[in-house]
């Protein structure tokens, strides 16, 4: 897949206000559990995300779930 990629640690601070973690320290393991259940996906994607990037059509489907647009999330939306 091809394109611009957007970063999955832009969606970090929205995900922790969404769960509120109890502590500071988040293991990446525990983030990737709750970033898939906050951001409607699998496990999985979020690994794959945390190394690739997400594409323009994943970030887009994410933003949308969290009730945003891309743009609000990646600032480099428009220039993607």
């Amino acid at each position: 897949m091809s394109g611009p990629q957007f970063s999955l640690e832009q969606l970090r601070p929205i995900v922790e206000a969404r769960w509120r973690p109890s502590s500071h320290f988040v293991s990446h393991i525990a983030f990737n559990g709750k970033a898939a259940q906050v951001l409607g996906c699998n496990r999985k994607t979020v690994y794959r995300w945390a190394a690739k990037g997400l594409c323009a059509e994943s970030a887009d489907r994410v933003a949308h779930h969290l009730g945003m647009h891309p743009a609000n999330i990646w600032p480099n939306w428009w220039s993607a």
